[in-house]
């Protein structure tokens, strides 16, 4: 009897790890995408963020006035 126990756990043994690894598999492609995916957008705000603080500090070089003329008003 201790052979067949043993044979029928190891048979649900293999098939659990079986399952597990059909929903595991494709869980670890999403993970993946979303890392590079979110390494993307980390990259681009960055790159964003940079470009904000160049253009702020050229503006404040500029001193660009905001009078009118009076023909203008």
């Amino acid at each position: 009897m201790g052979k067949l126990e043993v044979t029928i756990k190891s048979e649900i043994v293999r098939l659990a790890k079986r399952e597990m690894r059909k929903t595991s598999v494709p869980l670890g492609r999403d993970v993946r995408l979303l890392k590079s995916t979110v390494s993307l957008l980390r990259k681009t705000v960055t790159a964003l963020e940079r470009f904000a603080a160049h253009q702020q500090k050229d503006l404040r070089k500029r001193k660009i006035p905001l009078e009118a003329t009076p023909e203008e008003v």
